[in-house]
């Protein structure tokens, strides 16, 4: 029953590779940064080009909170490297795979992923499946939503909290193939909270790192 509550809390709740993947650019995207100031002579003239395009405007909206902006931009103007969209799509890929690994009790994946912390958390609920003979069968199905919920610079480390709601099928078997919890054709909806860390000021640049896992309220 613990390994089950566990597991929902975590279900529910990067070193070099990551670093690929999460806040670096590409050179395809179109990076983020504070908009040009704009002289008065042009400012006093209405011009459409000026405005930020209303798709643009709601794709940012879908994937960073209004509040989250204002730390959005801090570190920007720490870390030139970092670019918004990659980090949102590094931010989905990361999900699928930290919990992949910890569903496997893929340790080694695991180290390059999360911090120390999080790792002894996981480590708990993977030494308890070991020790029973359990074996989980989850498959993430769908990420419906990844979204920036607040950002910001503590001392040399950027900090970004992104939110979930994802489609999750669980199944847990006993040692003797049993199927004890979930189901095997049902998915379940998942909305969790993790935070990611990153040094912007050493080089070369760290990865970012999963430092704390909460279910969402």
């Amino acid at each position: 029953m613990v390994e089950i509550v566990v597991l929902v809390v975590v279900a529910a709740g990067l070193c070099g590779w990551l670093y690929n993947v999460l806040g670096r650019r590409t050179g395809h995207e179109q990076s983020f940064s504070k908009p040009a100031e704009v002289s008065s002579a042009v400012a006093a003239q209405p011009n459409a080009a000026l405005l930020i395009p209303a798709t643009e405007e709601k794709k940012r909206e879908e994937v960073v909170q209004p509040e989250a902006w204002d730390g959005i931009r801090r570190i920007v103007s720490r870390d030139a490297h970092f670019d918004l969209t990659v980090f949102i799509e590094g931010a989905k890929d990361a999900y699928g795979k930290i919990l992949e690994a910890f569903w496997q009790n893929d340790r080694k994946k695991l180290v390059d992923m999360v911090s120390k912390e999080v790792l002894e958390a996981f480590e708990l609920v993977m030494g308890k499946r070991e020790a029973d003979g359990d074996h989980l069968e989850n498959r993430l199905v769908n990420i419906d939503k990844a979204m920036v919920q607040k950002a910001g610079v503590d001392g040399d480390n950027a900090i970004i909290t992104v939110s979930y709601d994802a489609w999750i099928s669980t199944m847990l078997r006993n040692k003797e193939g049993v199927m004890i919890a979930g189901s095997s054709t049902d998915a379940l909806p998942t909305h969790d909270v993790w935070t990611f860390s990153r040094n912007i000021k050493q080089e070369p640049k760290t990865s970012w790192l999963l430092v704390e896992t909460l279910a969402a309220s």
